[in-house]
């Protein structure tokens, strides 16, 4: 892989002392003593709701991208097509931004990540929030769909050592309580999330459109976040109003305007096993909880949690937790599969 991505035509590898030439110009596999050949391929593990194939995977690794004017067509939200390319559809479509990203032009699709916004308003309880942006009705200007093949293989990588890791210590994830809401779940279901191993959709805001492009590119960083109530992670929510708070520049006392769109992502977060906090945490890692060893022989010993949540009702600041949130403290635990840009109704 690393000798296709460097522009070289063919390598020799040795497996099990067989030496094998890889042409990459013929996608041909020679064994060097026998000489017989076989075609070779590539398979990425894709996800589904991708819709796209290894092969297309293989271009976008090799920079094979459309080009940016034909990225950049007629922007259309909900029914009205724009006459105007936006800003952030221009600040989308520059390099390396639109490498990893497909602008969403599938009426469907907008109106289901519009419909997600408005259905995940409400608390565990179904009550409103009091927040500014509690009773706010969301309308989707634009969307990006990530396809990012380094973010995807590294947070696959790191949910296969998540598995390994409860497999050695015997620890079975606690379950995710209360639970998302139904709008999130079902949505979820639908890209094949795996719910039973407590991976989840849920909503991240974000300032600034640029900070969205970085995370679509580079990923989420807690190493680069402030220190929030809940410790130095990447925190995530299941309703929309709480990271519409940080949607804008000044989304805690405003809703998202023409003026001031939002910008919201959905991530699918593998949250392993939590920690559920009744109160403030102030570590730049997730709590410890005692596992109970597979062999009886062995000493209890102390296991990292994955991840932690603070349920509505707990005291930590200055008020009772108002909604459900959710705190990851590794780079790779999220992806980011979509980037919203929106605006607030009453």
């Amino acid at each position: 892989m690393g000798a296709l991505k460097e522009g070289k035509k063919s390598i020799i590898l040795t497996i099990d002392q067989k030496g094998y030439e890889v042409d990459f110009t013929l996608m041909k596999q020679m064994n060097q003593r026998t000489e017989k050949r076989r075609s070779i391929r590539l398979f990425f593990g894709l996800p589904n709701h991708w819709g796209m194939t290894d092969e297309d995977a293989l271009k976008l690794l090799k920079g094979e991208v459309q080009d940016a004017q034909e990225a950049s067509d007629a922007s259309v939200s909900m029914g009205t097509v724009l006459t105007t390319i936006s800003e952030g559809t221009r600040m989308a479509m520059r390099a390396p931004f639109k490498k990893f990203v497909r602008k969403v032009q599938d009426l469907n699709w907008l109106s289901e990540l519009e419909s997600l916004l408005n259905s995940s308003a409400l608390r565990h309880d179904q009550s409103r929030c009091h927040c500014p942006h509690g009773d706010s009705k969301y309308r989707l200007l634009e969307a990006y769909q990530v396809r990012n093949l380094y973010l995807w293989r590294r947070y696959q990588r790191f949910v296969r050592n998540l598995g390994d890791k409860q497999n050695q210590h015997g620890i079975v994830p606690e379950e995710i309580q209360p639970p998302v809401c139904e709008a999130l779940t079902n949505f979820a279901e639908g890209l094949q999330v795996d719910l039973p191993c407590n991976e989840r959709l849920l909503f991240h805001g974000t300032m600034k459109f640029g900070y969205a492009k970085a995370i679509a590119v580079e990923g989420f960083d807690n190493r680069i976040a402030r220190q929030g109530l809940y410790g130095k992670g990447t925190y995530f929510a299941s309703q929309t109003c709480k990271s519409a708070q940080y949607a804008t520049k000044r989304g805690r006392a405003e809703k998202a305007s023409h003026r001031m769109p939002g910008t919201m992502l959905v991530a699918r977060v593998a949250l392993g096993d939590p920690y559920y906090t009744e109160g403030k945490y102030n570590e730049s890692r997730p709590p410890t909880k005692n596992s109970h060893p597979v062999d009886d022989s062995d000493d209890e010993r102390t296991v990292l949690c994955d991840s932690l949540i603070a349920r509505p009702g707990i005291q930590a600041g200055q008020h009772p937790q108002a909604h459900m949130e959710f705190v990851t403290f590794a780079p790779e635990q999220a992806y980011p599969e979509f980037i919203l840009r929106f605006v607030e109704e009453d």
